[in-house]
């Protein structure tokens, strides 16, 4: 937000930076989580479904991805 001086407003840039930090937060969880979960049911072999699931969680998330992308095209 600019205002009549022409200095942007500390208020919205201090929302911007929480709301990144906060995005930046829950994707390193994220991330942190699956690293654990995959690690934790030992290593990829098949004839267990982990690689199949991996791959549907992945292309789940992917299809997630693609709802907003198609609902709000950049012009």
């Amino acid at each position: 937000m600019t205002t009549t001086s022409g200095k942007t407003s500390s208020k919205n840039d201090g929302r911007v930076r929480d709301h990144r930090t906060t995005l930046l937060r829950i994707a390193d969880e994220t991330t942190h989580d699956v690293s654990r979960l995959i690690h934790s049911s030992g290593g990829l072999a098949f004839g267990r479904g982990l690689i199949t699931t991996i791959i549907a969680l992945v292309l789940g998330f992917l299809g997630l991805l693609g709802v907003p992308v198609f609902h709000f095209p950049s012009t």
